[in-house]
């Protein structure tokens, strides 16, 4: 971008974006640990022989609440930090109407026309080179353009801040695609080898709990023993409008797209937002 509008320090929002992106490793890195720590597998063969299946073991249960507030925190530092960049722009201006109106002033997020109407009025003391730019970045321009608001980072950060810390759910769910396993079956006899061909194998997407089945082996011969190597991960979600979203991908892809609406509201250059982007990353 090469017209710099801003005619503020940015200083405190980058502070802000600082804090969200250090919560989001920490979120990762506690979800890893306790990923690492705390789960585990057993095979258990039937008792008649005829199979096997794969059992998940959870060591410790998965911090809820602590992944919660630490969801709920990097989304409000991210929330606030467009909040903030709005009322900085108003603050070194004369009868910008601040003071009178800083409840009032927010970085709208509409996702239609006529949300937009009402909720312009957040930013009506900020120059017409703000107000536009900021109207041009609205999730709904999306629409007409043949876009989807699915798509739009805006949208996303809005949902999680419309969810109360207290209320905002957290869960782990097991992902079939996270399982690797590396096992070898040791049969009874030769025959019994034979007639268990080709395997019949399920693998399944059971509800996260100490003792559920992830997948089973039915034999028509007898096992002897089952070994081999087992790794199973699990993928913290988030219950948001729509259905579950992993927790990790959507703060980092909001964070990335909060980044992106500040240099584009505020003008700043490629080259000069970049060795800014350099300080939070």
């Amino acid at each position: 971008m090469s017209d710099v509008l801003h005619i503020f320090d940015i200083d405190k929002q980058l502070a802000r974006l600082k804090h969200a992106n250090t919560q989001g490793s920490s979120l990762a890195n506690s979800i890893q640990a306790w990923s690492k720590a705390s789960l585990s597998t057993t095979p258990i063969i039937n008792s008649d022989r005829k199979g096997w299946a794969l059992r998940l073991d959870v060591a410790k249960p998965p911090p809820f609440d602590d992944w919660s507030l630490i969801l709920s925190d990097a989304t409000n530092q991210l929330r606030s930090a467009l909040d903030n960049l709005v009322f900085s722009v108003l603050t070194p201006l004369p009868s910008s109407g601040a003071a009178k109106n800083e409840k009032l002033i927010k970085f709208p997020i509409a996702s239609s026309a006529k949300e937009w109407k009402s909720a312009k009025v957040s930013i009506e003391h900020l120059p017409v080179e703000y107000r536009d730019r900021i109207e041009q970045w609205q999730p709904f321009q999306r629409l007409s353009k043949g876009g989807n608001l699915e798509e739009d980072g805006l949208v996303w950060l809005q949902r999680l801040s419309n969810v109360d810390k207290h209320a905002l759910q957290v869960e782990p769910l097991i992902s079939t695609s996270e399982m690797n396993h590396e096992f070898a079956l040791e049969f009874v006899t030769l025959e019994d080898a034979g007639i268990s061909l080709p395997p019949q194998v399920e693998v399944i997407n059971p509800k996260f709990e100490d003792g559920a089945l992830l997948m089973r082996q039915l034999t028509a011969g007898k096992i002897q023993s089952v070994k081999g190597n087992y790794h199973v991960k699990a993928r913290v979600l988030v219950n948001l409008e729509g259905g579950q979203y992993g927790i990790t991908e959507l703060l980092a892809n909001i964070w990335e797209y909060t980044a992106v609406t500040m240099q584009y509201v505020t003008g700043i250059a490629d080259d000069e937002w970049k060795r800014w982007y350099s300080s939070v990353t």
